[in-house]
């Protein structure tokens, strides 16, 4: 073979090594794994346009409510820019299709269920709460007893003859649990000041809290040590006692606490499947990592996402589905588990 031949050889190696990495970056690019899981999809800027919002409108979060006693799925945009104001958008929980949006309400950092079946979420003293069956907002909503100003978590259980509101969040270096029974005319607060012993709650940000029908499971990341903990109370009763003065820091009394990998970003998600976060260069790649709440193990298969994602996810609690915005295609996809 002479060099010439030997060249022509080597270029064509050359050429066709390109061609499949250039391949296998495009397949990475425009058909990511999340596609095989995919139910439905929906272009963000139209749902702005469904809105009548502007297309500067930015996402903020994402919210997957389920309604008790109906089987109702929502998922619930929080979006607002510098030059349209804050609103909440419902799209129906089983094909993204645009139901209404709610605009120049009171808003808070959270939404639930309340005591009484309304969808809620609030500021200061002020609520809003929307009938799930309808999509009407109460004219003449409660105001709260207490500020749900501190609320970032939220959720709603029975106990004995009493449906209540719980709202957790942090407000001047405490972690404060409020309560509403039955209503919103009169709640309780208690706060603790520290997570762990000589460990204060300034030390600590919040990535999720759950309540799965018996206990509930808090997921924070200690700011100064990097370190990221579940922890878990096997019962409401546990939790709400947590907060008490008989207790020195507010996992005294914990079931279980373990240590798991910090994720990136601020997002995190406790769900019935275990505990989903996003991390980078993983083995070379974007994943989200699932963990079990109780021992801390991995739980198998992890899942790919596009290199250098950006955008948005949340879970529905009972891990039925998933919902994703990637800036890079400008679209919503609602994904059924891949595990």
């Amino acid at each position: 073979m002479n060099l010439r031949r030997i060249f022509s050889f080597v270029s064509l190696c050359c050429i066709a090594a390109f061609v499949l990495v250039s391949c296998a970056f495009l397949v990475m690019d425009y058909f990511p794994a999340y596609l095989g899981q995919e139910m439905a999809a929906a272009d963000f800027s139209e749902i702005l346009k469904s809105a009548g919002l502007p297309d500067s409108t930015e996402l903020h979060d994402i919210y997957l409510l389920t309604v008790p006693g109906s089987g109702k799925k929502f998922v619930v945009l929080r979006v607002g820019s510098f030059m349209a104001p804050k609103s909440l958008i419902f799209l129906d929980g089983a094909d993204l299709r645009f139901l209404r949006s709610f605009t120049n309400i009171p808003l808070g950092k959270f939404i639930t269920v309340d005591m009484e079946g309304y969808i809620v979420t609030g500021w200061d003293y002020q609520l809003t709460r929307i009938d799930p069956q309808s999509l009407t907002k109460d004219t003449v909503p409660p105001n709260p007893n207490l500020s749900v100003s501190s609320a970032q978590f939220a959720f709603t259980a029975s106990v004995g003859i009493d449906i209540s509101t719980y709202l957790v969040g942090i407000e001047s270096g405490n972690i404060k649990l409020i309560v509403y029974k039955n209503d919103w005319s009169s709640g309780s607060e208690n706060q603790k000041s520290n997570i762990f012993s000589y460990q204060p709650v300034s030390n600590f940000e919040y990535r999720d809290l759950y309540y799965d029908g018996t206990g509930v499971r808090m997921a924070v990341n200690n700011i100064e040590t990097k370190e990221s903990y579940i922890i878990s109370w096997d019962t409401l009763t546990k939790f709400a006692d947590a907060f008490t003065s008989s207790y020195s820091y507010l996992a005294e009394n914990a079931s279980h606490v373990v240590i798991v990998p910090r994720g990136d970003g601020k997002y995190g998600g406790l769900t019935k499947a275990g505990y989903i976060q996003l991390m980078y260069g993983y083995e070379n790649k974007t994943i989200l990592d699932r963990r079990n709440t109780t021992t801390g193990q991995q739980e198998l298969p992890v899942f790919t996402m596009p290199d250098n994602f950006r955008g948005r996810y949340a879970f529905f609690r009972d891990a039925s589905a998933w919902v994703l915005y990637n800036e890079r295609d400008g679209k919503l996809h609602l994904l059924r588990p891949w595990w």
